[in-house]
């Protein structure tokens, strides 16, 4: 069995050593629910997680993820992380969702050639702004810019989804706190 990393806690925040490099954030109160265990990083499509293997009485392998063990309920479907960091599992940044509603606050997709979601180039020079909206495709407009049709964007985004809404003009974290 590994011996797990140590775990550095600063004021009200504890640091979790993750493989890799890696570095998962909880709050100090969640401590006890963390500690004890070998936590490793998991790089998916979409985002970068904490998680661990469980080794059951049976014999069988369960994988815990550190966001569902911190939010402590087994019977929520989603655990999103409200900033999209999937290693800033302090409790604030968590919440139950539905899958729907934690597609909303996915990020855009590697293959976006205009880098914002929600726009696409249309014709020569132009900009078309739609989203979806209960699975139909709503048509927002045509714009001059990327910029503008991402502000229609975003303000439809905003109307319709509520706080599941992960902005294309989010500001970007400085430095490399999770690594």
């Amino acid at each position: 069995m590994k011996k797990p990393r140590e775990i550095s806690i600063i004021g009200d925040k504890a640091f979790v050593p993750l493989t890799q490099g890696f570095c998962a954030v909880i709050d100090a109160d969640d401590l006890g629910k963390v500690e004890g265990y070998c936590w490793h990083v998991f790089i998916d499509k979409s985002n970068i997680y904490a998680r661990r293997t469980a080794h059951l009485d049976d014999g069988t392998k369960k994988t815990i993820q550190m966001h569902r063990e911190i939010f402590g309920c087994d019977e929520v479907p989603v655990v999103d992380h409200r900033d999209g960091n999937g290693l800033n599992n302090i409790r604030a940044n968590l919440r139950a969702c539905t899958q729907v509603q934690n597609a909303r606050n996915l990020k855009k997709y590697k293959s976006n050639s205009t880098g914002f979601r929600g726009v696409q180039p249309h014709g020569k020079g132009k900009f078309r702004a739609q989203i979806r909206n209960n699975k139909k495709l709503v048509h927002l407009g045509i714009f001059e810019t990327a910029e503008l049709a991402s502000q229609a964007y975003e303000t439809a985004k905003s109307d319709l989804h509520g706080e599941f809404v992960r902005p294309n003009f989010q500001a970007k974290p400085v430095g490399g706190l999770f690594r």
